[in-house]
């Protein structure tokens, strides 16, 4: 089954280049629109009949950080140059990752199906699930980084308990209660599976066709979300709730983008620093480092040092011969004499070199 399962290259996942959503230029159309729906978000009602607002919910929540967050993205991606020159440059540069992260813990990847109100097994996955995405992601990218194997093993191992949270609670009420049971089981079950890449291949080979199922499993819970929404919305849409339905599904796939999609777009910088800060304080032996890696980086240094003794001692002596050659010839029209040490008598009644007192 796994070879005939289609091939995704180093850096593509099913033919989709994915270092295109990581340049400066989509980012910023991402963040433009995000901010503008946000915007309007905070503004839009739930429903008309009854008329809900968000002011109606959670005020934080659902009206004041979505106004946050809109204005945060606006101010990365359109604000005028004078505006921008007054933000510090490590500001614009990791506010956007900030927000979106912090979004997570405050409304939620989903919105209205956040961890808010959730049991604590499906809370978990409000925050584990977009972790696992972008190690799945980064590991898609970089397939050689230990430090991704290590995001997607532990991440993946945190959805164990709500994939048998959803076994133990499955519904079978309706269709769509139905469809959402089964595309939670079969996501949370994808995420648990994830925990088979902490091993790399170098160790165990017989998992090397786990490797196969990759970037089928990515696709999986790339869509898991916006399949959630889509389910969500035609819910509401067949129980007759039509504008509610597509107000809720679109509250919830702008959030989708805005905050979870966000954080997948800026999280590789952030990752790609905070790794290098680890191993810059881990020269102490607080942190980890490649051993491969450190132990060509020692030899490296070992050479220099050889390679700089070789040459100091050849310059060495070389002065030294040069030293003995001009201390063996008298002063020129000075005092400098028979300077020990190699001295030279210099030019114009000056002893030149190092005189021995």
């Amino acid at each position: 089954m796994a070879g005939k399962l289609p091939d995704s290259p180093t850096g593509t996942l099913f033919g989709i280049n994915l270092a295109q959503f990581y340049e400066a230029s989509f980012q910023r159309k991402v963040l433009f629109f995000c901010g503008i729906g946000l915007v309007i978000a905070a503004f839009t009602p739930f429903s008309f009949s009854p008329f809900v607002g968000p002011w109606d919910l959670d005020t934080f929540r659902m009206l004041i950080w979505p106004l946050m967050a809109g204005g945060a993205y606006l101010l990365v991606a359109a604000a005028p140059p004078h505006i921008r020159q007054k933000v510090p440059p490590i500001v614009l540069q990791w506010l956007p990752f900030g927000v979106a992260y912090a979004s997570l813990v405050v409304v939620g990847w989903m919105g209205p199906m956040g961890a808010a109100g959730m049991p604590g097994a499906l809370a978990i996955v409000s925050y584990a699930f977009p972790i696992l995405v972008f190690g799945m992601l980064l590991r898609a990218s970089k397939p050689e980084d230990p430090w991704g194997r290590w995001i997607v093993g532990v991440m993946g191992a945190a959805h164990i308990w709500p994939f048998i949270y959803i076994l133990s609670h499955l519904s079978f009420s309706g269709l769509m209660p139905i469809l959402m049971s089964v595309s939670s089981l079969a996501a949370l079950g994808a995420a648990s599976l994830c925990t088979l890449y902490i091993p790399p291949l170098s160790m165990n080979p017989n998992l090397k066709f786990v490797d196969a199922f990759a970037p089928l499993i990515t696709l999986i819970l790339l869509l898991y979300p916006v399949a959630m929404a889509a389910m969500l919305m035609l819910g509401l849409v067949f129980e007759g709730a039509v504008i509610t339905g597509i107000l809720m599904g679109a509250r919830s796939l702008l959030y989708i983008v805005a905050f979870f999609g966000v954080l997948m777009l800026t999280a590789p910088p952030a990752y790609e620093a905070i790794k290098q800060a680890i191993l810059k304080n881990g020269g102490g032996g607080g942190g980890w480092q490649n051993p491969q890696a450190h132990a060509q980086h020692q030899a490296q240094q070992y050479g220099q040092q050889q390679a700089q003794q070789q040459w100091g001692q050849q310059q060495g002596q070389q002065q030294g011969q040069a030293q003995q050659q001009w201390g063996q010839q008298p002063g020129q029209d000075g005092q400098g004499g028979w300077n020990q040490g190699g001295g030279q008598g210099g030019q114009g009644g000056q002893g030149g070199g190092w005189n021995q007192q």
